[in-house]
Formats: C-alpha cells, sequence, structure tokens
C-alpha cells in the first residue's frame, strides 16, 4: 500500500488517497492533525483511529459529527478511514477471500503508513480505537484480535454482539448495500459460525483486558433535549439506537463477568442520531485525553483467543 495522492483540505485536515491490494479501488482517508501540529515540528503525537458506520465515509467525522471542532483541543492525530458497510473486516467471499479487506488494510497498511507519513508516537500506550455504529464493532473487534497494537477502544452505539438475531441479520445483510452478496463477509452462519464467533466483540472479550475500555450507548428512546427531532427521522433512528443498546448492555454485562475493567456509559434517552454521537464522542475523547497523559506500562503478556 501506498499514499499516492495527499490534498490539505483545511487548516488542520489532510486527504489522503491510498492505493491497496486490499481494494478494487484506490480508498480516501481524512487525517485531523492537533492544534499546535505544524508549530512544533519536533513534538510527536499520539494517534487515534474513528470507524464509522454502515453506509458513512471517511467523511463522515467531519462531516457530520463536526470531528474538527470536537478535537480543537485533542491531543492526537486522528485518522478516519473509509468503511462502506463491510464490518471492518476482510471478507470470506464464498472461500475466495481476497478484497475487500478492511482490517489487514487498517492493521497491517494503514497505521504503518500514518505512523511514517506524520509525527505519530509509535507505542501502544499513544495509539486508540473508537467507532459508532458499524465502527463500534470494528473498534472493539480490532482491539480484541489485536490486543498488542492499542492501549483504549470505544464502542459508541455499538454492534458489538453479532449473536444477538437482529444485529447478526444486519451484519448478513450489510454487503448488499455495497453490492457485494449477503454473507459475503464471514459466510453463512450455520456453516461458518466459528468466523463470526472469531471476530464478535462480546465473544472475544477477555482479550481486551488491559485496555483503557469505553461502551457508550443511549437506549433508542427520542431525546429532545439533546436537539433531537420527533418530526424528522429521528424516530426511525430510535429503532437502530434500541438494537445497539441491546448489543452494547451484551458487551457490558460480559466485561462485567469476566471482570475486564472498563467504562459503562448508558446516557438514557438518546437515538441513532448525530446529537447523540457527539455527546458520546465528545466524553471518549475526553476520556482518550487522560489516558495518553497517564500512559499505562504495555502488559508483559496477553491472554488471547482466536479461531
Amino acid at each position: 500500500a501506498h499514499i499516492t495522492s495527499e490534498t490539505r483540505v483545511g487548516p488542520r485536515v489532510i486527504e489522503l488517497t491510498i492505493s491497496t491490494p486490499a481494494f478494487a479501488t484506490p480508498t480516501k482517508v481524512d487525517v485531523d492533525l492537533p492544534t499546535g501540529y505544524d508549530a512544533d515540528p519536533h513534538r510527536r503525537w499520539p494517534v487515534t483511529y474513528f470507524l464509522a458506520g454502515t453506509q458513512n465515509t471517511y467523511h463522515t467525522f467531519n462531516a457530520f459529527v463536526d470531528g474538527v471542532g470536537l478535537t480543537a483541543s485533542y491531543p492526537s492525530i486522528l485518522v478516519s478511514p473509509n468503511g462502506d458497510s463491510g464490518y471492518w473486516s476482510d471478507w470470506y467471499n464464498a472461500g475466495a477471500g481476497g478484497p475487500p479487506m478492511y482490517e489487514s488494510y487498517v492493521i497491517d497498511q494503514l497505521i504503518p503508513l500514518i505512523e511514517a507519513r506524520f509525527r505519530a508516537r509509535t507505542d501502544r500506550a499513544h495509539r486508540a480505537v473508537m467507532g459508532t455504529s458499524m465502527g463500534g464493532y470494528g473498534a472493539m473487534m480490532m482491539a480484541a484480535r489485536h490486543p498488542d497494537l492499542f492501549a483504549a477502544a470505544a464502542s459508541l452505539s455499538g454492534a458489538v454482539d453479532s449473536n444477538l438475531a437482529l444485529n447478526g441479520a444486519v451484519l448478513s445483510f450489510s454487503p448488499v448495500l455495497q453490492g457485494g452478496k449477503a454473507d459475503a463477509i464471514y459466510g453463512p452462519r450455520l456453516t461458518e459460525e466459528v468466523r463470526w464467533r472469531g471476530h464478535n466483540p462480546t465473544d472475544l472479550a477477555a482479550n481486551l483486558r488491559g485496555m483503557n475500555l469505553q461502551v457508550r450507548s443511549a437506549n433508542g428512546t427520542l431525546n429532545t433535549a439533546i436537539g433531537e427531532n420527533p418530526l424528522s427521522n429521528d424516530k426511525v433512528s430510535c429503532v437502530v439506537e434500541r438494537g445497539v443498546y441491546t448489543a452494547s448492555v451484551s458487551l457490558h454485562d460480559t466485561l462485567r463477568t469476566l471482570h475486564v475493567p472498563h467504562l459503562w456509559d448508558d446516557y438514557g434517552p438518546g437515538c441513532h442520531t448525530v446529537p447523540n454521537f457527539k455527546r458520546e464522542i465528545t466524553d471518549t475523547l475526553a476520556s482518550f485525553k487522560r489516558a495518553f497523559a497517564h500512559p499505562a506500562a504495555a502488559p508483559a503478556t496477553f491472554g488471547y483467543a482466536s479461531i
């Protein structure tokens, strides 16, 4: 993989185009630089990866939730890759494999490219991943499958338990939204259940031990106090939030049963909307900021399950 073009699209925002065998066509990434990045050519910064939800793009963080504004005082480079509707996974494609390969791209290609191009801290203690909705699944899944790479991970209204019928059905259908076939990601659950469980954050929850973990969700009840609108599609978004809330509770309960320390934030009323995402992101960035300021030592060993 290599960067083929770079465009400064804002005072603190750089858009990269990356050519990679992980995808059939080049992919784009938004990189939000921290305030003061250009002023100090010697300082190195933590890196936070933001993974967007289904049918969202690398622009989502800046275009829909005002990422530039939310990170004005956040002391980290923030990287937002394109996830389409692929659940941030390498697709099984009925056994053929090959593109798209979202996980391999982020883990094996994007992280090294970012750390080579920008003044990034390259140790685990200064690398975090977060995501909304499908991106919450991706953030926890990647952290659980690569616990040596991330010191902090956060799911915001995340679909983090594919064992639940509704969440699993959405994952099965998701490839269709980008021109693929149903069950292209992991294969049919009836015959490929090990692939499903081997990527499911709730099944891999024990792998997350030792990280700064956050699980945040509202409960799917409309909240006009934060700006949700009963006359818009916000009511539809409440149905979605109720689904991811159930998944978030499942992950929280599993972590609690395993005695894995984590922050669980049940916001109460709120739906799968920009106002809800913005408060979740704001709180998450504040927690990551504290974690970067007081980095924990890397564990000597990892307890790790895989397929």
